[in-house]
């Protein structure tokens, strides 16, 4: 057995995916996990279709399993979102991870990841955000001080960035997995391009403005997105429950906003008085963000906010494998999960209450974002779905 795993949103599932897992496979990997955002993702939005749907779409493109990860992780910034996947990898025994990146070089992966965990670069950090940029940008610079320009250059792009701090984490949690990356094929995140890989954001644009997206989705996986769609479970947004975000954001005080994850240097003051004064999300984010507080980082503020999600829920790591779907092959890979991971194992309902409370506190917030995330679908649907809908066997 040769396991791979595969850390990823499916914010829909597309062609650059696809490529992805059958380069797993002529890697040798006899078994593929699908590791899967839910319900909302890193871009502090709802996922364009529910987490169920797009584990189906998973294994139509190859997984033999899907498990979640957890939301607090799963809507956090690069470094925590990367962190959570690649722990969940660990667990479950991968041989390699598998993923794209721009520039397809593990060599320069490597020592870019290895350069951010070294003291020198923690130092320059903190000296260039003393002169109140970005994160981002004053990362950029002190790895161009370290690595020169070129090297810097590849922390620019979003699936670059994403490899080197899988690579981190494999390092911090003393993970001998070995690693597999393919070059990112067809568009860039928000670029038009008449290739047949298309990325997930142009595909969203044309599924939003009803377009036409069905082409740009492998065959299966659009049939899969096409039903969630006639069934009004697709697309999510946040235009559906925009007055529940601001409404659960004006019930919080100062001293609430400042347990949420990314809040540093007073921020939770400048959300505070965005939120008294914004009728709507756009506004809000436009009061609140700054240069040293990009929009993204914002939107996943924001989100954390409405979801619930603190400081503390990422302090530790995933405390469970939360199984979505089984494939084919998903009975024996699971067994063998069973037979080999120190982590409790989610299939049912019922296993909720097994868990210790920290692990139980997680999956309550699980359930309220899928709670909350039905009421961002074009047709809302009842709380207790996360709670009823159970793991999904295919054929």
């Amino acid at each position: 057995m040769k396991i791979c795993a595969v850390i990823c949103e499916l914010n829909p599932c597309h062609f650059g995916h696809q490529a992805l897992f059958d380069a797993a496979r002529k890697n040798g990997a006899t078994h593929i996990a699908a590791i899967l955002s839910g319900d909302f993702v890193q871009r502090g939005e709802p996922a364009l279709l529910p987490k169920w749907e797009r584990a189906a779409q998973a294994l139509s493109i190859g997984a033999d399993l899907v498990i979640e990860l957890p939301v607090p992780f799963a809507t956090a910034g690069a470094e925590t979102f990367a962190k959570g996947g690649v722990s969940l990898a660990g667990a479950i025994g991968a041989d390699f991870l598998a993923y794209g990146s721009e520039c397809a070089d593990l060599n320069a992966l490597n020592f870019l990841a290895n350069t951010l965990l070294s003291e020198k670069f923690s130092e320059l950090l903190n000296n260039f955000l003393s002169e109140g940029i970005s994160f981002a940008a004053a990362r950029q610079k002190a790895i161009e001080v370290l690595c020169g320009k070129e090297m810097a250059t590849l922390l620019k792009m979003p699936n670059n960035i994403l490899a080197v701090e899988y690579e981190k984490a494999k390092k911090e949690l003393h993970l001998s997995m070995d690693s597999m990356t393919i070059p990112r094929l067809g568009a860039m995140h928000d670029s038009l391009c008449d290739s047949s890989f298309q990325s997930s954001s142009r595909i969203r644009e044309e599924v939003f403005s009803d377009g036409d997206w069905f082409p740009m989705v492998p065959e299966k996986s659009a049939v899969i997105l096409q039903r969630a769609i006639t069934e009004g479970h697709a697309p999510a947004s946040f235009k559906y429950a925009e007055r529940a975000v601001l409404y659960a954001l004006r019930k919080l005080q100062p001293e609430d906003l400042a347990r949420l994850p990314d809040i540093s240097e007073g921020l939770e003051n400048r959300i505070y008085a965005a939120v008294r004064n914004a009728s709507s999300l756009e506004s809000l984010y436009t009061q609140i963000k700054t240069k040293r507080y990009p929009l993204s980082r914002i939107r996943r503020i924001i989100l954390s906010a409405f979801l619930g999600i603190q400081k503390t829920d990422t302090a530790l790591l995933p405390p469970y494998l939360r199984m979505l779907d089984i494939g084919k092959k998903g009975q024996e890979f699971l067994h063998f999960i069973k037979s080999n991971t120190n982590l409790p194992i989610i299939t049912h309902s019922s296993d909720h209450f097994a868990l210790d409370s920290k692990a139980f506190h997680m999956i309550e917030l699980e359930h309220l974002a899928s709670d909350l995330y039905a009421l961002c679908m074009p047709v809302p649907r009842p709380c207790g779905s996360d709670l009823t809908h159970g793991i999904i066997v295919s054929e």
